[in-house]
């Protein structure tokens, strides 16, 4: 159990969907953009698109249900939804037929139609992002994220040369998700650092979890922190100055828990 010192409350800042909107953002999908942007959930999307081409078991065409919007309709299908995350989530890291066939349950040939529909119906503008990706690590066997960060692959030039393509395949996908997961490492980074720097003399972080910060705060002054660390976070993702001048403009919503332990934490809202 976590429990706030006395007198002190607890606040945890969680980035929303960190690493779905860092795709958008780095893929450049303008529908993928949009839908987050409209507070879309952007799993029930995927789903309910890929029952209406009625070539899985998995995505069945009775599950469309035109007449209930997408709220209701994620609450009907809800293993659905579920299996539309490994299409959502997958392509961070160029998900193949086989790959969601393994996560799904089922043939690589039933899936292959729904990753086609995937990448060149719902979100046909991400594609030109993976053959970028693939050419600059075949080209430099290195790829950059947006802060600068570079990660090198020396093995890329022998892998090609010995022709191994199936573990060369599995690293050039490695390439593809680093500006995904690194640019969402970095900015979450950048916002723990910044909550120190502005914060230090009232909020105390505490906890780091994946893509979330807890922190302590004194229990009069807890909803203050939580809007003070909720706009500076956001803030971060927007004015952020990149390595060429540039300012990163990400619009990422991050959402804060306050409570006095970290099983009685609820959202906070104004």
């Amino acid at each position: 159990m976590i429990m706030a010192s006395p007198g002190q409350g607890l606040l945890n800042a969680d980035w929303s969907q960190a690493e779905v909107w860092v795709m958008a953002y780095e893929t450049g999908d303008e529908t993928l953009l949009q839908l987050l942007l409209n507070g879309v959930d952007v799993h029930a999307h995927v789903a309910r698109e890929l029952c209406k081409l009625g070539v899985s078991s998995k995505f069945p065409s009775s599950a469309v249900d035109e007449q209930l919007t997408l709220e209701e309709w994620k609450g009907a299908h809800d293993s659905i939804r579920t299996d539309g995350k490994v299409f959502v989530f997958g392509m961070n890291y160029g998900l193949t037929d086989e790959g969601a066939g393994q996560r799904l349950g089922c043939a690589a040939e039933e899936v292959a139609p729904l990753l086609a529909h995937y990448v060149q119906t719902i979100f046909p503008e991400m594609s030109p992002y993976f053959l970028r990706i693939r050419d600059e690590m075949l080209a430099n066997y290195a790829v950059s994220n947006k802060f600068g960060r570079r990660r090198h692959f020396p093995e890329v030039p022998v892998l090609a040369a010995l022709r191994y393509k199936g573990d060369l395949e599995g690293v050039i996908r490695q390439g593809y998700n680093m500006p995904i997961q690194g640019g969402a490492h970095d900015l979450h980074s950048l916002a723990h650092i910044a909550t120190e720097r502005e914060l230090s003399s009232y909020v105390g972080p505490n906890l780091e979890m994946h893509d979330s910060l807890m922190s302590e705060a004194p229990g009069d002054r807890l909803e203050e922190a939580a809007v003070a660390v909720r706009d500076l976070w956001q803030g971060i993702a927007r004015n952020t100055v990149l390595p060429n001048g540039e300012k990163l403009g990400w619009e990422i919503p991050v959402d804060v828990e306050i409570g006095k332990s970290f099983g009685s934490l609820v959202k906070y809202s104004e």
